[in-house]
C-alpha cells in the first residue's frame, strides 16, 4: 500500500453498507499502515517537512489530498486513541510530532498534517 485511496465501487457499498464510521476507520487504518508512504499534502510547508527531516516526493495527481513522503528514520504513526480520524506521528525518542488528520467519508473527504509538538 502506498497511499490511503478511497476503496473500490463494491468495497465502498461494503462499507456504506456498515455505515461512515466503518468507511472512517477503513481510512484511518490504511494512513497508519506502516508501509503507507503518504502524507496529508495541506497543512504544513515543504520547508518545515524538511526542516523535521521528511524527504518528501510529489503530489498525488490522481489524489490530490496526498503527497509521497518518508518518514524521518525511526519515526513512526499511530492510531490516536482519542480522535477517530486522526493518525499521530511520533519521532525515535517517543515524542508526539505530528497529527496527520484525514476524512474518508466519499461525500466531505479532506486531509491535512498539523504539528503536535515543538521542542
Amino acid at each position: 500500500m502506498s497511499r490511503p485511496s478511497p476503496p473500490s465501487s463494491a468495497k465502498l457499498i461494503q462499507l456504506l453498507d456498515l455505515g461512515v464510521e466503518t468507511l472512517e476507520a477503513y481510512g484511518r487504518a490504511e494512513l497508519a499502515a506502516e508501509d503507507c508512504e503518504v502524507i496529508p499534502a495541506k497543512g504544513l510547508s515543504d520547508e518545515a517537512l524538511t526542516e523535521l527531516g521528511f524527504t518528501l516526493g510529489p503530489v498525488d495527481p490522481v489524489d490530490p489530498l496526498f503527497r509521497e513522503a518518508t518518514l524521518p528514520r525511526g519515526w513512526q504513526r499511530r492510531l490516536d486513541p482519542e480522535d477517530s480520524r486522526s493518525v499521530l506521528v511520533y519521532d525515535r525518542a517517543g515524542q508526539r510530532r505530528l497529527r496527520l488528520w484525514y476524512k474518508a467519508a466519499p461525500y466531505d473527504r479532506d486531509a491535512r498534517i498539523s504539528i503536535e509538538y515543538r521542542p
